[in-house]
C-alpha cells in the first residue's frame, strides 16, 4: 500500500498536494491517520475531498474538462 500511496503522490499538485503535506504533518505530530495508512484509506479520502480523477477524459482534453451532455445540448 505505501509504494501506490508514494506513487499516487508524485502526481498531487495544488490543493491535493496541500491537503497530503497536511496530513502528513498530523502523521509527524502522532496523530493516527487512517488515508496514510491503507491504499483504500488514501483512495476514500482523496476521492471524497477531489473526486475521481479521469484519465482518459484528461488526456483526450488537455487540462480543459470535456464537455458534459447538459453543455452541447441544444436549449429551446
Amino acid at each position: 500500500d505505501s509504494d501506490k500511496i508514494g506513487f499516487a503522490v508524485s502526481y498531487l499538485t495544488g490543493a491535493a498536494a496541500t491537503h497530503y503535506d497536511n496530513l502528513l504533518r498530523q502523521a509527524d505530530a502522532g496523530m493516527v491517520v487512517p488515508p496514510l495508512l491503507s491504499w483504500p484509506g488514501f483512495v476514500m479520502e482523496f476521492t471524497s475531498y477531489f473526486g475521481l480523477f479521469d484519465p482518459a477524459r484528461h488526456s483526450l482534453f488537455g487540462s480543459r474538462s470535456m464537455p458534459s451532455r447538459r453543455d452541447t445540448t441544444t436549449r429551446l
